[in-house]
């Protein structure tokens, strides 16, 4: 009997605990990606329009083992990745997170960010960066999703007349804040 009732305020406890135990979170990762899957490279998440899908073993901090390593391409060509994100009809507030870095050139990354729908894309966010060392960049943005409206995420390596180069992109989040 006195086991009965230790095991009944045992219970009891475990109930009554909150199922997160470091506290509430700010967002909701709705998409992550590294471009890798056990310990490979993988662009699985993404359509890459390239010339060849190219992978880097350098990476940012946290980056795993692979980045996707984009070329410009050759005028008129662009040479970039897209992923696209399904969610429910609304307005939110969504922040991309990309790490990005520039090798052998001048020209910038080029990331996107915006609401797909069957009228086309609307007006993206869009920043262009060049950095020659792994660098972390955010876009916010308020987005009024309509049925049958998806996220889209643009990394571009742009295009080149001359100068070829290496620009890397990994650890891709989208959270909803």
């Amino acid at each position: 009997m006195r086991y009965a009732g230790l095991v009944i305020i045992i219970i009891l406890g475990i109930l009554a605990c909150d199922k997160d135990a470091t506290g509430p979170t700010d967002s909701d990762l709705i998409f992550d990606d590294s471009f890798e899957k056990n310990g490979q490279p993988n662009s699985e998440k993404w359509i890459v329009y390239s010339d060849t899908v190219l992978y880097s073993n350098d990476t940012p901090s946290g980056g795993g083992s692979w980045s996707l390593n984009l070329q410009p391409g050759w005028v008129p060509e662009v040479s970039y990745a897209d992923a696209s994100i399904q969610q429910q009809p609304g307005t939110g507030i969504y922040k991309l997170s990309v790490w990005v870095k520039c090798i052998d050139g001048e020209e910038p990354a080029i990331i996107e960010f915006g609401i797909l729908s069957d009228d086309g894309y609307s007006e993206p966010k869009t920043i262009r960066i060049y950095s020659s060392e792994w660098a972390q960049v955010s876009i916010t943005d308020t987005l009024a999703l309509r049925q049958n409206d998806e996220i889209f995420i643009s990394l571009s390596a742009g295009w080149a007349e001359v100068t070829a180069e290496n620009i890397l992109f990994d650890l891709i989040m989208l959270e909803k804040l």
